[in-house]
């Protein structure tokens, strides 16, 4: 088995690189070009986090993984629920280098909480909640406690004091990189993955903020240092060098709100106030974050009030054509790029757990499941930047990938990478 080293940026774009690139001379990407290739590649639908993730780590569609939203929900009795590694249905490039006798080191990867007992060091990342059921082994947690290391920056210091969270955003990032110099000391490891999650925060709260351009920046120059930290220690262990990014992002111009749609159309009902407690039996279609739209099955939703085969085919037709059609009322332009299918989307034998109707927004259109908005659109304030679907990247100093279609999705970049690895 070869050895790896993977550095995952989230929500970093190719083109910020690129604009980063051109204001900085002889950075790290720079140089890392030099003997190597900067590749802009596409993320998974839905482009959240959490799929995009477990789509790299397993080499995946989400309809053969089974994580198919940051939400999801158990139909009868009706639940919401945040899946997180557990759900899993295929294995994950962790667990193929531990069967094959080999050891990994990963640190704070979406889609690996619950850690599992692995060779080596897990510590899982987003959807995670207390540091001391994250960790395994677990004698690693009082280092981790006193490096004050954090499984996420809370996103609601953002809304108090901008300036206190960004420090919180480059404290985080310097404990994660001293936990994997540490941890990369410490085994004969075949495959280190760091994950940096500060990115994310980073571009949701101060995208295309003058105000605050130093200190954007300033972060982002951290994240360069950690680049090529590791790619210095990739070179030294002879390994070799994968970074890349889940999604893009871009400023949000609207926030639209789905379910707020559905419930002027007459889909979405309650008894009495809103709430996922009190949807009626009346209901036909209500949505889940972001852009997944479920048809309300009898038998299968407690509320469920479609049934299968005619009728079912009827209203989710209806819906792609009725959602297709919206548009912003400021510019006239859609909302939505694509309206698809489930089976136009997945391929697996988790799709039919999928939403039946995919709504896909154009590019700084940011999509909510909001139940107690009375508005459908609404302009940002705090929460100023959104993902998109293209415009993520990878870059590699191995062999040429040769992808299939000239911009690959992240799901092929976590085949490479088993294949950089040999398993």
């Amino acid at each position: 088995m070869k050895r790896v080293v993977v550095l995952g940026l989230d929500g970093t774009p190719f083109s910020l690189l690129k604009e980063r690139m051109q204001r900085r001379p002889d950075s790290i990407w720079d140089r890392l070009q030099r003997s190597g290739r900067l590749i802009r590649i596409r993320s998974t639908r839905p482009e959240v986090s959490s799929v995009a993730w477990a789509s790299y780590l397993t080499g995946a569609d989400p309809g053969e993984h089974g994580l198919l939203g940051f939400v999801d929900r158990h139909p009868r009795p009706f639940q919401l629920y945040f899946p997180n590694g557990a759900s899993l249905q295929t294995p994950t490039v962790l667990d193929k280098v531990h069967n094959a006798g080999g050891t990994v080191i990963s640190i704070n990867v979406p889609a690996t909480f619950p850690p599992k007992p692995l060779r080596g060091l897990v510590i899982g990342g987003f959807l995670g909640v207390h540091l001391d059921a994250n960790v395994h082994p677990q004698d690693w947690l009082p280092r981790l406690q006193q490096l004050s290391y954090t499984i996420d920056v809370d996103p609601a210091g953002a809304y108090k004091d901008k300036a206190a969270f960004l420090d919180q955003l480059e404290q985080a990032l310097e404990a994660r990189v001293r936990v994997a110099l540490e941890a990369a000391e410490r085994y004969d490891w075949n495959l280190l993955q760091l994950h940096i999650m500060e990115t994310d925060r980073l571009f949701h709260f101060f995208w295309d903020a003058p105000d605050w351009e130093p200190r954007f920046h300033r972060l982002l120059d951290r994240v360069d240092d950690a680049v090529e930290t590791f790619s210095r220690l990739a070179a030294r262990e002879n390994a070799s060098l994968v970074v890349l990014s889940d999604h893009g992002f871009t400023r949000t111009r609207k926030i639209f709100f789905l379910n707020r749609w559905l419930m002027d159309e007459g889909y979405l009902q309650f008894n009495g106030v809103p709430s996922w407690q009190t949807i009626s039996d009346r209901t036909r279609a209500y949505a889940l974050v972001p852009g997944r739209v479920f048809l309300a099955m009898r038998g299968r939703e407690s509320f469920g009030s479609v049934a299968f085969g005619t009728e079912a085919e009827r209203l989710r037709d209806e819906l792609l054509s009725r959602l297709s059609a919206i548009r912003d009322p400021d510019t006239g332009l859609p909302v939505f790029r694509e309206v698809l299918a489930r089976e136009d989307v997945y391929h697996g034998l988790q799709k039919e757990r999928a939403a039946e109707v995919l709504a896909f927004p154009e590019d700084g259109i940011d999509l909510k499941a909001d139940l107690d908005t009375l508005r459908l659109f609404e302009k940002p304030t705090t929460l100023v930047g959104t993902h998109t679907y293209g415009n993520a990247f990878v870059y590699t100093n191995a062999d040429d990938p040769k992808w299939k279609d000239a911009e690959a999705s992240i799901i092929e970049v976590g085949q490479y990478v088993q294949r950089l690895l040999g398993v």
